[in-house]
């Protein structure tokens, strides 16, 4: 009984240890393909955030540069900018520019830059993918690409182990089944014994298989719980307040990290 519960703590322990565990590179994450063009009086800027994960949300500035150096900081925009931005292609940004200018005669360009970048995971509810396929609510609250344990060994092991269990049961009924119909005494204990161990693989794999996927669905709740609080903290630790913009819009929505 002892050796049955040591083998059955090992799929949780392996489980934490390589969920804890994570491979850290360089961040890709770039800004690219930047373009602008008017329309109805608004400079549109386009743009690619490339390199990134679903996970990662940006805090997006835009200002324009002349050929002289000036800089220029629009105020009265909307669209893919500011916090929170995802990642992707075609990102656009609309400036209502005669709302910060009175004219625009100089040549200019648009300068996009990634202010900060923030990782945000999902909640406890998540779990219940992982209840209905193992593995499967890992990808929703970890960044799985930096994991040493994908989310597909979970589902693999979880189906494997059951699986093989659920043969080692059929096996062990088709033995026993033999057994009840055998008249010769050799051939009746050696089929008795193959039943027998058949039906104590059926149990060992089908537990152990069985806690595997038990350990990923507590697992993925207590890390999206821990997501939901980290997440909730980092909203509220952003200040906002309002700011007087001269010569432009009136007023404006900061925030600060």
């Amino acid at each position: 009984m002892n050796i049955f519960r040591k083998y059955l703590s090992i799929p949780f322990f392996l489980l934490f240890l390589f969920n804890s565990i994570n491979v850290f590179g360089n961040s890709d994450v770039a800004i690219a393909n930047i373009d602008f063009y008017l329309f109805e009086n608004k400079i549109v800027t386009v743009y690619d955030i490339v390199g990134s994960n679903r996970y990662q949300r940006f805090d997006i500035k835009l200002h324009f540069e002349t050929k002289e150096g000036r800089v220029i900081t629009p105020t009265s925009i909307t669209g893919d900018v500011g916090f929170p931005v995802s990642g992707g292609e075609q990102k656009k940004i609309y400036w209502n520019v005669f709302n910060d200018l009175l004219e625009l005669t100089e040549e200019i360009k648009p300068v996009i830059t990634i202010v900060n970048t923030y990782e945000e995971f999902g909640g406890p509810a998540n779990a219940l993918l992982s209840l209905a396929v193992p593995g499967l609510g890992d990808t929703y609250v970890r960044n799985t690409k930096e994991s040493l344990l994908k989310p597909y060994f979970i589902t693999a092991a979880s189906y494997g182990l059951v699986g093989y269990g659920i043969y080692q049961k059929i096996v062990s009924n088709d033995y026993f089944g033999q057994y009840e119909n055998e008249t010769n005494q050799e051939n009746f204990d050696d089929l008795y014994n193959k039943a027998n161990t058949a039906h104590h693989d059926f149990i060992i794999f089908t537990a152990i298989g069985g806690t595997v996927w038990l350990a990923d669905v507590v697992h993925v709740a207590l890390r999206g719980k821990k997501n939901t609080t980290k997440n909730r903290e980092f909203y509220e630790n952003m200040t906002f307040h309002y700011q007087y913009v001269p010569n432009g819009s009136g007023v404006r929505l900061v925030y600060k990290f």
